[in-house]
């Protein structure tokens, strides 16, 4: 009888040994082939198909890819996701990072501890109350902010913030400002890691002269760069799967001027039943993180 290699028998020893651990993994694991894996190979498949989730389903090969990269709208959505994740980076690096900042210097306990349940409450309500909520907020006739201006007899600068092409990319930009409650994950993780910050160091400094804007630019930014990178990461591929927002607000409109990838790739498969089409959206928005991910593994790596 062969023996069995060194290698293999502590790897079976060890499968042995958790073997409990493993059948509790199961489940998960056929969620995931058959509600993620088995999704995503099948748009593969049929993004070289003209296929209308139905009865039609031929064979087109890279058709569909070719018709997506010269349609105009495309391209346009491209254009205004870019916009939008730009905007999205600078939110969720600065605004719940300069938050953590804030609360972590109070030295009075009771007020650090009210801004932190404050930050922290938002993110219990659903996405969905915070964009209609908005979508009032913005109203043309009973909106909160044109009913301000008008109020301080700033009549000219009224306008319908979600139905003209010059405001409305911009409007859903501004969708939860200050920022705070809508990124307040990033912010209790900011606030995590500078609560783990060596005690020693900040006496140091301290003991140095070092002043309280120094000590932010010198001491904690510096050791908040992993935390920031990745950040930076997830807002690019949250703004690039994201459309809710978009679809609950404005629809894509008006015309195109706050259409995204997304809302295009959605549209094409619930409204006109291009599915095949909106496959190959979909697996183009995919190679595109894909290709953020890596650059950002490549070059933007966490470890200094």
């Amino acid at each position: 009888m062969k023996p069995v290699p060194h290698k293999e028998r502590s790897l079976l020893e060890r499968i042995r040994k958790n073997k409990n651990a493993y059948f509790f993994l199961i489940p998960i694991f056929l969620f995931l082939c058959t509600f993620k894996y088995y999704t995503f190979f099948t748009a593969i498949v049929e993004s070289f198909f003209k296929w209308n989730g139905a009865n039609v389903n031929v064979w087109v090969g890279l058709e569909n890819y070719r018709k997506v990269l010269t349609e105009n709208t495309f391209w346009i959505s491209m254009k205004n996701v870019g916009i939008i994740t730009i905007c999205n980076v600078i939110i969720c690096v600065t605004f719940p990072m300069l938050a953590a900042i804030m609360v972590y210097s109070c030295k009075n306990k009771h007020i650090s501890n009210f801004f932190k349940i404050l930050y922290i409450i938002p993110m219990v309500v659903p996405s969905l109350v915070v964009f209609l909520m908005w979508k009032w907020i913005y109203a043309f006739d009973t909106g909160a902010i044109n009913q301000l201006l008008r109020l301080c007899g700033l009549d000219n600068l009224v306008h319908s913030w979600l139905g003209e092409p010059g405001t409305a990319l911009a409007a859903i930009i501004m969708i939860g400002f200050p920022f705070i409650g809508a990124f307040g994950l990033q912010f209790l993780v900011y606030l995590g890691a500078l609560l783990n910050i060596s005690v020693d160091i900040c006496e140091s400094a301290r003991l140095d002269g070092i002043k309280w804007w120094q000590n932010i630019i010198y001491i904690e930014l510096p050791l908040l760069k992993p935390q920031m990178k990745m950040f930076v990461m997830l807002a690019i591929i949250n703004s690039m799967q994201s459309f809710e927002n978009i679809l609950v607000l404005t629809e894509g409109g008006p015309g195109k001027s706050t259409i995204v990838p997304a809302l295009y790739m959605y549209k094409q498969a619930f409204t006109y039943s291009n599915m095949g089409y909106a496959s190959a959206i979909g697996v183009l928005l995919f190679l595109l993180v894909l290709l953020f991910t890596v650059l950002n593994y490549k070059f933007v790596n966490t470890q200094d």
